[in-house]
């Protein structure tokens, strides 16, 4: 098999796979409540902002660090929601070990 059609299985494989299935059913969940859609929209933005500050070696407000786990907090009182956080962290960890599966093959730390 070459490179490109392991590549095409492995995706077709993480298409497939019951971490991607749940997150993508219960982002769709989540999304389908106007009120919640916006608070993610609003936490997403404002945690992506926190992010750029932290690799540009820039300190973050401590106001926007509580505003954020703030909206976090309110996020997570939703079922779906918390749900949803859960199965990004378990969609993130299989990526995770997939990268590093492939890292490791090639050598790579």
């Amino acid at each position: 098999m070459n490179v490109y059609d392991a590549a095409h299985s492995l995706a077709k494989a993480i298409k497939e796979s019951d971490e991607l299935t749940k997150f993508k059913e219960l982002q769709a969940q989540m999304f389908a409540k106007e009120d919640i859609k916006s608070q993610f929209d609003n936490f997403q933005k404002l945690q992506m902002e926190i992010q750029t500050a932290q690799m540009m070696g820039q300190s973050v407000e401590e106001e926007k660090l509580k505003e954020a786990q703030s909206l976090f907090d309110l996020l997570q009182q939703d079922p779906i929601t918390n749900q949803y956080f859960l199965a990004e962290m378990k969609l993130n960890q299989m990526m995770g070990d997939v990268t590093k599966i492939i890292s490791d093959a090639m050598g790579i730390q």
